[in-house]
């Protein structure tokens, strides 16, 4: 109907980082989520990587304006091709891995808590409720077609995501023994999903 139409648009209009996760605007979400974590798990995340072979430029200056308002600054002036981070590629989760895996290999992880080697990691991963406004969390199946009308790239997106997360729960999760019953679910499986496509991880 011309309502269902119309309040689609609207959340469209309201949710342009879900529609278009890639752009800018998300990665500026991201950054804004991993800054606000305490200075704590900051300070632990830049040790871990240093201690595995990362590095980070003695000028990057890590500054807390306000409460939830960090920045990365520079103390002085930085030639051209500097250095400026370093992350080895084995502390990537995921490196080198499909899609199937690497939500497989985060789920594994994640149900390891402090005991995952990618803890440190992992503790700046957004929460199920930061993502709340992407699609596959935001809307049911039988709403794709009204979406279709309303924007096509979105719908695409969101049935490859469907895909993913269907092979990924039914034909990989289920049946894993490798990871414990109480993250073998649907609800895992999406958020495995959304971090993914999201770029979270």
């Amino acid at each position: 109907s011309d309502a269902c139409h119309a309040k689609f648009a609207h959340d469209y209009a309201r949710t342009s980082v879900a529609c278009q996760v890639m752009n800018t605007e998300y990665f500026l979400y991201k950054f804004y989520i991993i800054m606000s974590k305490s200075k704590s798990d900051l300070q632990n995340l830049i040790q871990w990587i240093e201690d595995n072979g990362g590095q980070f430029n003695a000028k990057i200056d890590i500054k807390e304006q306000v409460p939830w308002n960090r920045t990365i600054t520079v103390q002085e002036d930085i030639s051209k091709y500097t250095k400026i981070i370093k992350i080895p590629k084995k502390i990537c989760l995921g490196h080198n891995q499909n899609d199937i895996d690497v939500c497989m290999s985060l789920l594994k992880e994640l149900s390891l808590g402090t005991e995952s080697f990618y803890h440190p990691y992992l503790k700046f991963m957004p929460k199920e409720e930061t993502l709340s406004s992407f699609p596959l969390y935001k809307y049911k199946q039988h709403e794709y077609e009204i979406i279709k009308d309303i924007c096509n790239d979105m719908y695409v997106e969101l049935v490859k995501q469907q895909k993913l997360l269907n092979i990924l729960y039914f034909d990989h999760i289920a049946e894993c023994t490798d990871i414990p019953k109480e993250f073998r679910t649907i609800e895992y499986a999406r958020y495995a999903t959304v971090l993914l496509y999201s770029r979270s991880w």
